[in-house]
């Protein structure tokens, strides 16, 4: 009786699968040209003029992106140094030339009816600094109020709420990040975002959960590590971070400028550890080589951040400056860098339908790191930093660039050496 009842399981879930799934595949390969129009404008109609959405389960509609980063990499080779104050890293991690499989990213976006969205991010790969394994990158929910000519100045709101990084975050050009964007707005934060934008000018607040004080490698190589605004995702002693901004943009035909300054601040944290260790931001810099030295009086708890970013793009050509002062209680530090660009179209050349080589775009970026402290040979984060970087950026194909950075980088260490750590890399970015 089993046997009979197994075999006719097995034959409805055959006959299911040949009805639900075989003979409509079947059937919609025979379509003639004209019946595959009509399934096209269909789509058109019932997803908004966008056929990359797809049904999901739940009766809402959702499109998935992808990329895939596979890169060589070259370091100058740093021997021979002992581990500095602080765990900083005086050696360089990756000695010989290697290829490295970046990552791996998939994004799902839902939409939840006609102005709400939900994203998510997941990356699997290499993790730069400490070569873990992630799993989720970013994860938000936003909504948008179109208003339009309802309210003044044509104005549009919009609100979010999740995981994501600090919304001042530029677009990345360069494979590479900019000191600056190790520094302050690589990591993420849980964070709720209000955007108002008309045409001409937008402002932008958000309360966050903040970041801890943490370091991290500027270059490719996980050595040499400088302070920086540490994602804070722990159960303990979690900050309120506010910040505003508020910006003034221009596009006409070939011309786009973009002018934004914003503000940030919170309070360093003193948390104790499960062993009944202080580890804090206040901690972090007591140990600092010559923290203690900077000024006279009680250091300030606040953190603050005051920047501003100059975009311009006009006939092919690309600059962007950024600057941010940052204070930490007693630490001054001044970061910036200035990028500049031109992206050359080209005829290109078919193969199999598809044109390669569709464009070049040479560029050079400065960056500068100027830590407002006596210089400690022991401890990278004490360190001033200059780095200059050339690259040219090919693309391939649509969605298919390669990358090619050749990074200089010197060093004010108080020690008086030559800190060998230029790099060459070449990345091959496929993007769906």
């Amino acid at each position: 009786m089993r046997g009979r009842t197994r075999i006719s399981l097995m034959c409805a879930l055959g006959f299911f699968v040949y009805t639900m799934v075989l003979a409509p595949a079947s059937a919609l390969a025979k379509l003639d040209a004209s019946t595959k129009r009509d399934i096209d404008a269909y789509l058109d109609k019932k997803m908004g003029e966008k056929k990359s959405w797809l049904p999901s389960m739940k009766g809402e509609y959702f499109e998935l992106h992808g990329e895939m980063e596979f890169e060589f990499v070259s370091t100058q080779n740093e021997e021979g140094r002992p581990t500095g104050t602080g765990g900083t890293d005086l050696t360089t991690d990756n000695k010989k030339p290697h290829f490295n499989f970046d990552k791996i990213v998939l994004m799902p976006i839902g939409r939840l009816g006609k102005n709400n969205m939900l994203k998510l991010e997941l990356e699997w790969g290499h993790d730069g600094d400490s070569g873990a394994e992630v799993a989720l990158q970013d994860a938000y929910f936003q909504s948008n109020f179109l208003l339009g000519e309802n309210a003044p100045l044509d104005m549009d709101l919009w609100v979010r709420l999740g995981r994501d990084e600090r919304w001042m975050k530029p677009g990345r050009i360069t494979e590479s990040y900019p000191y600056l964007g190790t520094i302050m707005w690589r990591d993420d934060e849980v964070q709720f975002v209000i955007g108002v934008d008309t045409e001409f000018v937008y402002w932008r607040g958000s309360l966050g959960s903040g970041f801890d004080l943490g370091q991290r490698a500027l270059g490719e190589d996980g050595s040499f590590e400088s302070m920086q605004d540490d994602s804070n995702f722990t159960q303990g002693e979690q900050k309120r971070e506010l910040s505003t901004g508020i910006g003034v943009r221009f596009q006409e035909e070939d011309i786009k400028a973009d002018l934004i300054t914003y503000y940030i601040n919170d309070k360093m944290n003193n948390e104790e550890n499960s062993d009944g260790a202080r580890t804090g931001d206040v901690q972090v810099l007591d140990a600092l080589p010559g923290y203690h030295e900077l000024e006279s009086g009680a250091p300030t708890p606040n953190q603050n951040r005051l920047g501003f970013r100059v975009t311009l793009d006009a006939l092919g050509a690309t600059s962007m400056t950024e600057y941010v002062y940052m204070q930490d209680g007693l630490l001054k530090r001044h970061v910036w860098y200035s990028l500049l660009g031109y992206k050359q179209k080209l005829d290109g050349f078919d193969v199999n339908g598809r044109k390669w080589l569709t464009g070049i775009m040479p560029l050079i970026r400065f960056d500068n790191l100027d830590v407002i402290i006596d210089k400690s040979a022991s401890d990278s984060r004490t360190w001033d930093r200059w780095g200059t970087t050339l690259g040219l950026i090919i693309d391939v194909m649509d969605n298919v660039k390669l990358k090619t950075e050749l990074i200089w980088n010197k060093e004010q260490t108080g020690g008086g050496n030559r800190i060998d750590n230029n790099e060459f890399l070449t990345q091959l970015e496929a993007k769906f």
